[in-house]
């Protein structure tokens, strides 16, 4: 009886362990995933912030006095917004991309010349 007993421990301890272990392992994957997808969202969100203020940097050479404020675009469930801010010949671009629950933003200082001219760029910041 007590050698069936013993057996019996045994089994069950064996079982507890492995679903420990399949436990931690599910428990890694999980949060391996979840890692992933926050990385790939904020790279997605800087691809769209950087879009937007390349879009902007085009505008602004071909017409130095392109609107200041706000432009929105919406390219499915990826979104960027972008301000431009004039003081004499600079400008400030804010660009921000979100996808999914990331923002990322950029920030770009540019002097502009008579159009079409070139558009220097002179620090490109990027945040969060």
């Amino acid at each position: 009886m007590r050698s069936g007993f013993s057996s019996l421990l045994m089994i069950v301890l064996v079982a507890a362990v492995m679903m420990t272990l399949g436990l931690s392992v599910q428990l890694s994957t999980i949060s391996g995933i979840q890692e992933t997808t926050l990385a790939n969202e904020s790279e997605q969100a800087y691809i769209a912030a950087e879009g937007c203020v390349q879009d902007a940097l085009l505008r602004l050479r071909n017409d130095p006095n392109a609107a200041e404020g706000l432009l929105s675009i919406v390219l499915g469930t990826t979104q960027c917004t972008t301000t431009i801010a004039r003081a004499g010949k600079l400008r400030t671009i804010v660009g921000r991309g979100t996808f999914g629950q990331t923002t990322r933003m950029v920030r770009v200082l540019v002097s502009v010349e008579v159009a079409p001219g070139p558009v220097t760029i002179l620090s490109w910041q990027e945040g969060t």
